[in-house]
């Protein structure tokens, strides 16, 4: 993705990728406690693309700040480390 980006005249500085992967979840000090069904976030929408988290079904426009940030906004449970 990142070369064609780059190939279509995107600055590569501006270009930042992140990694998830379906694995168990990593998430000290989080791992045990009740957690909300997965949702849209609250507050105005983002202005950003349409961020779609298969396995939740939830999409909604990004806000900025990372992905990781945008799904626990959503409640969406993301494998991190």
């Amino acid at each position: 993705m990142t070369a064609a980006l780059t190939s279509a005249g995107l600055d590569a500085a501006r270009i930042h990728t992140e990694l998830f992967t379906a694995l168990d979840a990593i998430n000290p000090g989080l791992v045990g406690q009740t957690t909300r069904p997965p949702h849209t976030p609250s507050g105005p929408p983002g202005t950003g693309p349409k961020v779609t988290f298969a396995r939740s079904g939830v999409s909604a426009p990004f806000r900025g700040g990372t992905l990781l940030d945008f799904a626990e906004a959503c409640d969406v449970p993301a494998r991190w480390s």
